[in-house]
């Protein structure tokens, strides 16, 4: 269950500078020792991209870890309750009865379970549950969630922070309107795994950013990236200015006017592309 619940609220945010790098070293304003910022792609079935390699032994050289959410939050009481349409509504209230049918054998034919038992689930999680149905067998196994991989290698010699709270993501993106979420739903297309990984391997910041919010609205960019971003810059000048950190968040909030790049370099911190 805790896999389920990291991936409805990580995943969902998967997705100038001319980067080719998803991995940067931060040094300057006075920090005594390097620290590491790297952007994930949250889900893939590559286990050797050649990025997420070399963060694996640049996280050993800092003394304490930070993602987007520490995954101890999802073990609170309640975590699923927060995922619900509000009001007490399900789906049935929502659609017609044919888009309801519609996307019932869509659902069955994509995750392989009936939407019976998640039709009080907010659409847009169950976009996430659809991307990573795999058909009629769900199997976590044969995935990597790089930021959780990551913390659970952390987790043996080094603190774990969240830069967000689980409550603070899950507003952000319930802030996006049930009818944007729904049309979202019916829009969705099982096609683009095989393009987020080929996309995330360039090493391309502003084509993943630019990527990522191609299919936004402009109220999805600013609740679900910008205003995020600057709140996990916030947090992340914190650390950094405590102990070496590797900061590791989704590669979509790096690029852009107010990605973590730019408003970290824009706060006086140097960082350095590494590219092996």
């Amino acid at each position: 269950m805790q896999y389920i619940l990291i991936l409805l609220t990580t995943l969902l945010i998967s997705f100038s500078l001319q980067s080719q790098s998803l991995l940067f070293e931060i040094t300057g304003n006075k920090l005594s020792k390097p620290s590491y910022l790297f952007g994930t792609i949250h889900l893939t079935s590559d286990h050797k991209i050649k990025s997420y390699l070399l963060a694996t032994k640049k996280l050993k050289q800092c003394k304490s870890y930070a993602m987007e959410i520490n995954p101890s939050d999802f073990e609170q009481e309640g975590v699923l309750n927060k995922l619900m349409i509000p009001g007490g509504k399900t789906l049935q209230n929502i659609l017609s009865k044919e888009e309801y049918d519609s996307l019932s054998v869509k659902f069955y034919r994509e995750v392989g379970m009936s939407l019976t038992g998640f039709e009080k689930i907010q659409p847009i999680f169950l976009i996430v549950l659809m991307e990573t149905g795999k058909s009629n067998k769900y199997k976590p196994t044969a995935v990597l969630m790089m930021d959780v991989a990551l913390a659970k290698l952390a987790s043996k010699k080094m603190k774990v922070n969240g830069l967000e709270t689980l409550e603070e993501q899950i507003e952000a993106i319930s802030a996006i309107s049930i009818k944007e979420q729904v049309q979202q739903l019916f829009d969705y297309q099982k096609n683009v795994s095989s393009e987020q990984d080929s996309l995330y391997k360039t090493g391309d910041i502003e084509k993943i950013y630019n990527a990522t919010i191609a299919e936004m609205t402009t109220n999805q960019i600013q609740e679900l990236l910008i205003n995020r971003n600057i709140r996990m810059s916030e947090r992340a000048i914190l650390l950094l200015q405590k102990e070496s950190t590797f900061i590791a968040v989704g590669a979509a909030h790096l690029g852009g006017e107010k990605g973590l790049v730019r408003l970290l370099r824009e706060k006086g911190f140097v960082l350095k592309e590494i590219i092996k």
